[in-house]
């Protein structure tokens, strides 16, 4: 990046490297290991996978993105299912009061006003469609 900021010349290797990111992105999708479910009025995407493009792949569809990832790691450890909650900007869904609730249900939850997610170094036992809920409930009104 300070290369290209000094120079502006585009680092070696740059191109081909995000050209092979975007071809196993459409890989994944065409293979099915990235789902995306659209929900609560095209507010809600809804993306199960553990591709590292679930979540911008989720923003192209909705402003408020539910991952779920059921193969989640961390160096070093077993992976884990882990959800991961966003919004494009602070205006879509109180993410505060969403993380309050599933605190009450599942202990662990953390984040901020537009990003939570779910424990860390353990599965979350907590239902797609309970999160969705908890979720919509709390969407603020866009009109």
């Amino acid at each position: 990046m300070e290369e290209y900021l000094v120079t502006g010349t585009e680092p070696r290797g740059y191109r081909e490297k995000v050209e092979a990111q975007r071809a196993d992105m459409v890989t994944a999708l065409e293979k099915g290991d990235i789902k995306i479910r659209v929900v609560a009025d095209e507010n809600i995407a809804y993306v199960e996978s553990s591709h590292r493009a679930g979540t911008s792949l989720g923003y192209s569809q909705a402003p408020v993105v539910i991952v779920f990832n059921p193969l989640f790691k961390q160096n070093p450890g077993e992976a884990y299912k882990k959800y991961t909650i966003c919004q494009y900007d602070g205006s879509w869904v109180d993410l505060v009061a969403v993380k309050n609730e599933l605190e009450k249900l599942e202990k662990g939850w953390g984040g901020s006003p537009t990003i939570i997610g779910s424990p860390q170094g353990k599965s979350s036992e907590l239902a797609p469609e309970k999160i969705i809920e908890i979720v919509q409930k709390n969407l603020k009104s866009h009109k």
